[in-house]
């Protein structure tokens, strides 16, 4: 019973989204929830895919459904490398400056097959950690660093 109302919660925010997305077109974080619940419903992905591509058209500044739509893609049974890459440089593009961001492009890299790329990444987001002030709470950890370092030499 309580799947069934767990679903019914989530077909009411969908559809709630949705209405909204009507409404406010311009505004992309709707087609950015919408698409999360599909996502979380497991929907299939030609569900999915064109409602992330409906917030990426209403503000293609936000990089948040660029990574949205590459992390989608990666989860696929046959992910779509290309796709994967082009969304992940879309919102590096927005901010070269987020490690975090370039350390999850670099990890799906890996998971693509593309080592050397993935290196060059891990070692690009080591750079970008450097260039943070000292007492950025976003700098990477001595251990995270380590880690990564080792990523790049294995």
């Amino acid at each position: 019973m309580q799947n069934a109302v767990d679903i019914s919660r989530l077909d009411a925010a969908f559809s709630a989204y949705q209405e909204a997305m009507r409404e406010q077109p311009i505004n992309g974080d709707y087609a950015w929830k919408a698409a999360s619940v599909l996502i979380y419903k497991n929907a299939p992905a030609a569900l999915v895919r064109p409602v992330i591509d409906a917030a990426i058209a209403a503000n293609p500044r936000s990089g948040k459904y660029a990574v949205l739509k590459a992390e989608h893609e990666l989860r696929q049974p046959n992910p779509d490398g290309p796709e994967v890459i082009r969304a992940y440089q879309t919102a590096l593009g927005i901010s070269p400056g987020d490690v975090q961001l370039r350390l999850e492009y670099a990890a799906a890299l890996e998971k693509l097959g593309d080592k050397d790329f993935a290196r060059e990444q891990y070692r690009e987001a080591l750079k970008r950690d450097d260039e943070l002030p000292k007492d950025e709470p976003k700098r990477l950890s001595e251990k995270r660093r380590k880690e990564i370092e080792a990523l790049i030499t294995r």
